[in-house]
């Protein structure tokens, strides 16, 4: 009979948008002290494509992508998503926000959002967090939805997409080897202790 088993972890990745630079970079530094060192962050890119954000955030708007090292644990989103609004709000005045940051992970197969609005293709977390699939990631290129974000589309960012899953896929040969490298060792070791036994 079959048993359920854990999923492989997960790239974490943020969306960062802001108007100016000194924002971004002070919540860079708080994202680092929540989730660890960054691995990749793409070119910032100004964000055109609506207008939704400006009234709270003011224009001209930027954005750009940052991945970190650390692999996550997929069941986290939830929670990781309540972290970064805690960041928003440190840099919110008058109720309006400086920057805007929406966590996710890139898995082999999928991009996956961690959203605060309920939709009919969300799936419900918990404590008000829902978990959005933006993309379909495969080695011959991605796929989207009719509610994909319109820059997860530019080729820019897919680009920065598909050099984050193979960080993943190397990041998980590498510790395949090395499980195979403590296998070898633990054979070697018990071997080892017939031949002192004989």
């Amino acid at each position: 009979m079959k048993q359920p088993q854990s999923a492989p972890k997960a790239k974490l990745i943020t969306a960062i948008m802001y108007k100016d630079k000194s924002t971004l970079d002070k919540s860079k530094k708080e994202l680092i002290k929540k989730f660890g060192k960054i691995e990749r962050e793409s070119n910032g890119y100004e964000f055109n494509l609506t207008d939704y954000y400006e009234p709270e955030m003011g224009k001209p708007l930027y954005k750009r992508f940052i991945s970190f090292k650390k692999l996550i644990n997929r069941e986290k989103l939830g929670n990781i998503r309540l972290k970064t609004l805690e960041i928003e709000n440190k840099f919110t005045i008058n109720s309006k926000r400086k920057i805007n940051i929406d966590p996710g992970y890139i898995t082999l197969n999928s991009l996956v959002l961690a959203s605060v609005k309920e939709r009919p293709h969300k799936i419900y977390l918990g404590k008000g967090i829902y978990a959005d699939m933006n993309l379909i990631l495969k080695k011959e290129g991605f796929f989207d939805f009719p509610w994909t974000f319109l820059d997860y589309k530019l080729d820019q960012n897919q680009e920065f997409f598909h050099k984050v899953r193979k960080d993943l896929l190397n990041k998980q040969k590498d510790s395949e080897t090395k499980k195979d490298i403590d296998k070898i060792k633990r054979l070697i070791g018990t071997e080892n202790e017939d031949k002192n036994q004989n």
